[in-house]
């Protein structure tokens, strides 16, 4: 649900005349008191024309409130309405006061109300576990109360949306199913067909993913005829799980037919989750046509609107911790125990710094080192492609890659000072010289005439990128060069000094290094793009094979090859 939509919906609650303390029908002229009056009036009229205006003559009216209960009524005033302009941080604090006034009062109505505010404000900011603390409250309240079928209907749609975002989707539409048992005893509104709606896009969803198609089908069917002739930015999500669906059965103009749609809802809203849900399917699409453009640049957009969601979050946390202090600091006692926690927690953050700086310059000697191995090899490759060793029968020096190699005794030597790191130097000459000291101590009965050829077509197979075939294995391999795949695997052993599943693993992560470093663009790929290019089936399969290469992450690796750049 949409932050505009869920604020929509709570002032909907509010003035439809549901429970003891709501307030008179949206549709009556009639108010009980001047507060009445003046209250609906703001929530309605002025919200609606200058949402500014609104929430200045709703701060008027909290300093104006004759008592507690008016002033929790004028706190959630004020928490929709800045909700409503992009204020989640002042929407928060007073949602917050109201809610610690109401359980003052022991306003149970209005603290299950609030509550319900809350879990969703901060569920729609991503920050779940305070979330998950209101709609428990939320929960208790409920339970045992005369409260009405469309606010207890609330509760379990909101416990839905948390069992989705922890995947339990058996679970969700089980909430889902209880909601919509709710929604049968309450009065006929608009507020009802929204919400109804919305529990058939939930169950829709949950059967989608749980792979229910017909059933999932049938449900998105159900939101968008209970939708018709409403413009809601709820049937963006509709459309894009009928896109999502499409896609699983396999029909790609019917996908992009309701992804599209779903797009169209996405750019005319602020609403991140249908933005970043439709941005992904879109890109599962691309990618299925063969458009990798395409698929890339909603990828970007996808990891642009991740970020700015993250940062949003992050400032909305920060700002809470800063402006409103949850009960600390009321006595001495709580003061010292705040006092000992800080003095912990920035114990704690000196050692994470100091073990964060350890773990970078590790990290950033064993880049540097597989750096210098890379050049290396590549030096080494083009001295033997265009010499002779009697060519360089004396001391020979050359240039590789800025970097400068010496050839005597037979022997390529780097001489670049990054290999000067705490010794390390010494491993890479070490790993080089591995295969030569293991074809000194084995014995192999392959003709020499066989060997060469298979080397030759290697390097063949090599420079077509045969390796970045996802499914390539030992058999498929020595078929394709008609021997034996025993003979195969042993010569692999022995000239490229490891076995065949290492040695299709370092080949393709080469690759990926290359593309990393003359091709910017793809430092701000996604890992599980950059797997996929190169050839592995799994991000983690990737992460595995690129840390047992290199000594580090790709996202480690990615990180100093940027700060190389910048230098």
């Amino acid at each position: 649900m949409s932050s505009k939509l869920g604020s929509w919906l709570f002032l909907t609650i509010l003035f439809t005349g549901f429970g003891n303390v709501a307030l008179l029908s949206a549709q009556s002229s009639t108010h009980k008191t001047p507060f009445d009056s003046v209250y609906y009036h703001i929530a309605t009229t002025l919200a609606a024309q200058n949402g500014e205006q609104a929430i200045e003559q709703a701060t008027l009216l909290l300093n104006q409130s004759a008592d507690s209960l008016q002033k929790v009524r004028s706190l959630m005033l004020l928490a929709t309405l800045n909700k409503r302009t992009g204020k989640h941080t002042e929407a928060l604090l007073f949602a917050v006061n109201a809610a610690h006034l109401a359980g003052k009062i022991n306003n149970t109505e209005w603290h299950l109300r609030i509550s319900g505010f809350l879990s969703t404000t901060f569920r729609e900011l991503g920050l779940i576990a305070e979330g998950k603390k209101y709609i428990e409250e939320a929960d208790k309240a409920n339970t045992g109360t005369s409260s009405s079928p469309l606010i207890q209907m609330f509760v379990h749609q909101e416990k839905a949306y948390y069992e989705i975002a922890d995947k339990n989707y058996t679970k969700a539409l089980g909430e889902v199913n209880l909601a919509l048992e709710l929604l049968g005893g309450a009065p006929d509104s608009q507020a009802k067909h929204i919400f109804l709606a919305t529990c058939y896009q939930l169950a829709g969803n949950c059967n989608l993913q749980l792979n229910n198609i017909m059933v999932a089908e049938d449900y998105l069917n159900k939101a968008l005829q209970t939708l018709e002739g409403q413009d809601s930015e709820l049937k963006g999500f509709v459309y894009q799980n009928l896109g999502e669906l499409a896609l699983k059965q396999g029909s790609a103009n019917e996908a992009i037919k309701y992804l599209q749609m779903a797009l169209d809802y996405a750019a005319s809203s602020d609403n991140f989750n249908l933005k970043i849900s439709t941005y992904k399917s879109l890109q599962s699409y691309y990618l299925l046509k063969g458009d990798k453009e395409k698929a890339i640049s909603f990828q970007s957009d996808y990891m642009k609107l991740m970020e700015k969601q993250s940062l949003l979050t992050k400032a909305v946390s920060n700002a809470l911790i800063e402006k409103f202090d949850y009960e600390l600091g009321k006595t001495a006692t709580k003061n010292i125990i705040l006092y000992v926690t800080c003095l912990a927690l920035l114990g704690t953050v000196i050692c994470f710094v100091g073990y964060t700086a350890w773990l970078q310059k590790k990290e950033r000697t064993k880049y540097l080192v597989y750096i210098d191995k890379l050049n290396y090899q590549k030096a080494a490759s083009v001295l033997h492609a265009n010499h002779t060793d009697s060519a360089f029968s004396a001391t020979t020096t050359f240039t590789y890659n800025d970097s400068p190699y010496i050839f005597t005794d037979n022997k390529l030597k780097g001489s670049n000072t990054i290999l000067q790191h705490e010794g390390e130097a010494e491993l890479v000459e070490e790993e080089l010289q591995e295969s030569a000291v293991d074809e000194k101590r084995t014995v192999y009965n392959i003709p020499k005439e066989t060997e060469d050829r298979i080397l030759s077509q290697l390097l063949t197979l090599e420079q077509g990128k045969f390796y970045l075939e996802n499914d390539i294995n030992l058999s498929y391999l020595a078929a394709t060069l008609k021997i034996n795949s025993k003979y195969l695997s042993l010569i692999i052993n022995r000239h490229k000094g490891k076995d065949f599943n290492n040695y299709i693993n370092e080949l393709r992560i080469n690759y990926i290094i290359d593309k990393l470093q003359h091709n910017a663009a793809y430092t701000s790929y996604k890992i599980a793009y950059l797997a996929q290019e190169s050839g592995f089936s799994t991000h983690s399969k990737f992460t595995t094979a690129f840390k047992n290469v290199t000594g580090i992450s790709p996202s480690a690796f990615i990180s100093n090859l940027k700060k190389d750049s910048i230098g």
